[in-house]
């Protein structure tokens, strides 16, 4: 990829991502300071005629206005509100627009793909994130921009549906259950009690800071699926010592064991909670620090003890 602009490969890479999304070449605001940028002499003129033809249009609105006025003063009034409201709304959106934009040109990844992002997901992307004006929400996006320019396809058009329903709260909420996932997203929990399949499961989540109004609420949003089996082990009573039953990658590095204690066990049936696609992708972005107390207790639960091999200073 040619570096026309004088930013780097990568923020250029992301420049042109971006520009793919808004529709026009996107000019960074470091360059538009530069008033010799020669580079963007091009960019300048077109959005010269840009912005004349957004004042031929806010003149059309007008003369349309004021032939209105001429029939109903009542309309006249209602369409003058609308045009106030259409302008204060759209310079918002541009703000939100201009604002994730610069944030994806901040800590640019050191390499990025040659491959380029999809149109139209960037304008998907875009669509939705005209409407953000929280900042930690719109880092969130920012961070997503520059994800798929290193590994286009990385998040799918589903999850920036779902990204878009997600306030900052649910965002805090969302860290707090990735904080108990193994690196397939998955969240081991104890097993059905008495039939009820997430009684003692919701027990343990509320004890880690994970209500049941918060579970409800993550799988409304598109984000968390229901408990259900996913491993079983059959156990041999003929063999002594600890033997591990159950082993798990962290995501921040370093491996767990669920090993077996002396137990009439002859079998054990692991149950999880798995993250949906959206959840999974989203997941990626989260930086929560594994919650190894939750494990423990899980453990526990299980009647086996835990082991942790390498990297496991926050055990």
């Amino acid at each position: 990829m040619t570096d026309n602009l004088g930013l780097g490969k990568a923020a250029e890479k992301i420049v042109g991502a971006i520009s793919s999304g808004i529709g026009v070449l996107y000019k960074p605001r470091a360059i538009r300071a530069e008033a010799d940028a020669r580079a963007y002499e091009r960019i300048v003129i077109g959005q010269a005629d840009l912005h004349i033809e957004k004042k031929r249009a806010v003149q059309q609105i007008s003369l349309d206005i004021d032939h209105v006025r001429q029939h109903d003063d009542l309309t006249y009034a209602l369409a003058s509100r609308a045009r106030d409201r259409l302008v204060a709304s759209e310079i918002q959106r541009q703000a939100n627009v201009e604002a994730i934009a610069e944030l994806a040109l901040q800590d640019i990844p050191a390499e990025v793909s040659d491959s380029d992002v999809d149109s139209d997901w960037t304008r998907t992307l875009f669509r939705y994130g005209q409407e953000v004006s929280n900042e930690s929400m719109q880092r969130l996006w920012a961070k997503i921009i520059q994800a798929e320019v290193v590994k286009p396809d990385s998040f799918s058009l589903r999850t920036l549906q779902t990204l878009s329903t997600l306030r900052a709260s649910d965002l805090e909420t969302f860290k707090v259950l990735c904080s108990l996932c193994d690196e397939h997203r998955k969240i081991i929990c104890p097993p059905p009690v008495e039939g009820h399949l997430e009684l003692e499961s919701l027990n343990y989540l509320e004890s880690h800071g994970l209500p049941y109004e918060k579970i409800r609420q993550l799988r409304e949003l598109g984000l968390l699926g229901q408990v259900e089996p996913f491993m079983s082990i059959s156990i041999n009573r003929q063999i002594t010592g600890n033997n591990p039953v159950y082993r798990m990658k962290i995501p921040s590095g370093g491996t767990a064991t669920l090993n077996r204690e002396i137990t009439n066990q002859s079998e054990f049936v692991f149950y999880c909670y798995r993250l949906t696609l959206a959840g999974e992708e989203l997941s990626r972005l989260a930086n929560s620090e594994f919650n190894w107390r939750y494990l423990e207790a899980v453990a526990r639960f299980y009647k086996t003890f835990l082991t942790v091999e390498a990297n496991s200073a926050n055990a």
